[in-house]
């Protein structure tokens, strides 16, 4: 039926009339709220302009991503406030927060201390700043003072953590991600860290095996199994057996002079302290056992210390059979490689792989079987430092000083410089240059019917000059690969020529067990078109419990 004119005019009026009031109802908040943000946005008046209101405005544009604007508001109020705490206070907070200016903030943060010298949260700001900056002994100092006067502050013990798990100092770092999470449970950064530190520090187990030969028919093989664990969280202790053939001499040797073949079985026992973040010691010693050729014992003490982001400095002592070319706990039965703590981090962005491997690939060359029969033994003491320039440039420098117990006595000096042209994934390309002599020629102090039980290069002068390539997969794969053109001289004689290759391939299989494989060849020409070849060949397995 239809409404009649009166009621149809009633409604439209009362329709207009409800959304006159819904309109202004919606217009009433909105005065509203433009009032409650005029308060900060608009100073009409002597009360908008104190301090706590100008800190106010400068908080509502950090909230909507106006950082610069922020930063001018608080400007305009240290004008009239010079040394206004609060907004003093801002200003640090907004420069921590930016990265192109993070550098300020430690200053002002310092500032506030004068006024407030006991005031953790600003020191804690200051550490966290310095931390992001990568000024890590004044932030370790820091935030250390913090826990001397708050031993359960739960920010400190989290930068703390975090420094600690940067320089692969686990074990320290899971106690501090601990006791944050003791006061923050919450605590994603604290959590996800004490997961990760924690599966790195539990006893590891380790095997390998591997092939060596050259192109004068020496051989040598070897198996090896090791263990690790901590015994404190300064404290690791490593061990194991390993088990190696030599067969017959190396290249240098005349044929029908060639040394012996023998076996060995080896007992290394490691002890690495770090009494801090920055320094590292390891004494070491191991019992060997050659059959009928008898038995010996070697040790080695050495520290590393990393004297600043970009330096470090490492000095080496070791008593050993000259057999182990460049000293023990270099050779097949002393890689200590922790594999679980490099997948997703570089191993080779400062050392290089070859470098590392050294008495692997090149100890069996460089010694023969003799050295073992007639029982030569050598004292040496190494150093070792880079510098780094401008995050790219890698500066190093290397010697060595070994005395044979034949009355003998060794000098080796090198230098090197490397570019990391890619950070991401590393690649870098290097050129060193190493002298080394002897001075007196080993066959003159060999024993009679003996051949040399080392080879005695004279005034030899190595170039090298190659690139470095190191690839992570995500976290469960990486790979290694160097090149080198080497070029090397003997006194007068002849340039000889060559070059070497290795490629490592690092595969974590499960989260508990990780697969390492480290191929080299070698190959040289001297004069008159002689060459010679290395081949090495070696694979292991780690499990950590």
């Amino acid at each position: 039926m239809d409404m009649s004119p009166v009621i149809r005019v009633a409604v439209l009026l009362f329709g207009i009339s409800l959304g006159m009031c819904w309109a202004g109802s919606n217009a009433r908040a909105q005065v509203e709220l433009d009032l409650g943000v005029q308060d900060f946005v608009e100073i009409p008046s002597a009360e908008a302009e104190k301090p706590e209101h100008i800190a106010g405005l400068a908080k509502v544009q950090m909230d909507q991503g106006e950082a610069a604007a922020a930063l001018a508001t608080i400007a305009q109020g240290l004008v009239r406030y010079p040394d206004n705490v609060g907004l003093l206070a801002s200003q640090a907070d907004i420069y921590a927060s930016q990265p192109v200016v993070r550098h300020r903030a430690p200053e002002l943060y310092r500032r506030l201390l004068i006024h407030q010298p006991d005031n953790l949260t600003v020191k804690t700001k200051l550490a966290a700043v310095l931390l992001a900056l990568r000024q890590f002994d004044q932030s370790e100092a820091l935030f250390q003072e913090i826990l001397a006067a708050d031993p359960d502050n739960p920010e400190a013990h989290l930068g703390l953590g975090r420094l600690y798990q940067s320089f692969v100092f686990y074990t320290l770092a899971a106690s501090h991600f601990e006791a944050a999470l003791r006061k923050m449970p919450e605590n994603q950064v604290a959590r996800d860290g004490l997961n990760q530190v924690r599966g790195l520090i539990t006893p590891q187990v380790q095997a390998l095996a591997g092939y060596f030969e050259d192109a004068e028919g020496f051989q040598r093989t070897f198996l090896y199994s090791s263990y690790r664990f901590y015994l404190h969280p300064r404290l690791r202790l490593y061990g194991g057996y390993g088990y190696l053939t030599y067969d017959s001499g190396a290249a240098f040797f005349p044929k029908g002079n060639r040394g012996k073949t023998l076996h060995r079985h080896v007992l290394p026992l490691v002890l690495q302290y770090r009494p801090s973040r920055t320094v590292l010691l390891e004494f070491a010693g191991a019992y060997s056992d050659y059959g009928r050729w008898g038995q010996s014992g070697t040790c080695r003490t050495s520290g590393y210390w990393q004297a600043g982001p970009g330096t470090g400095l490492s000095l080496s002592y070791s008593y050993h059979d000259i057999i182990d070319y460049f000293g023990p706990f270099r050779g097949p039965w002393g890689l200590y490689f922790d594999d679980f703590t490099t997948y997703g981090r570089y191993r080779y962005a400062i050392i290089n792989p070859i470098g590392l491997w050294s008495q692997a690939f090149f100890g069996a060359t460089g010694a023969n079987t003799w050295a073992v029969v007639n029982q030569v033994h050598a004292h040496s003491t190494s150093l070792w430092a880079y510098q780094i320039l401008a995050q790219r440039l890698i500066l190093s420098t290397f010697g060595e000083l070994s005395f044979p117990t034949d009355g003998n006595n060794r000098h080796i000096l090198g230098a090197g410089i490397q570019y990391r042209l890619l950070m991401e994934p590393l690649f870098k390309i290097k050129y060193s240059f190493t002298y080394g002599d002897y001075k007196y020629r080993a066959a003159t102090l060999a024993a009679p019917g003996a051949g040399p039980s080392y080879n005695d290069f004279q005034s030899i002068k190595y170039n090298t000059c190659g690139a470095v390539l190191e690839k992570n997969w995500g976290k469960r794969a990486k790979l290694v690969l160097e090149s080198n053109f080497i070029y090397s001289q003997q006194m007068s004689n002849p340039w000889v020529r060559g070059v070497n290759v290795l490629a490592e391939m690092n595969y974590l299989l499960t989260y508990h067990l990780s697969l390492r494989t480290v191929g080299f060849y070698s190959h040289s020409v001297g004069q008159g078109g002689t060459s010679y070849q290395v081949r090495n060949l070696s694979g292991g397995l780690s499990y950590r419990f």
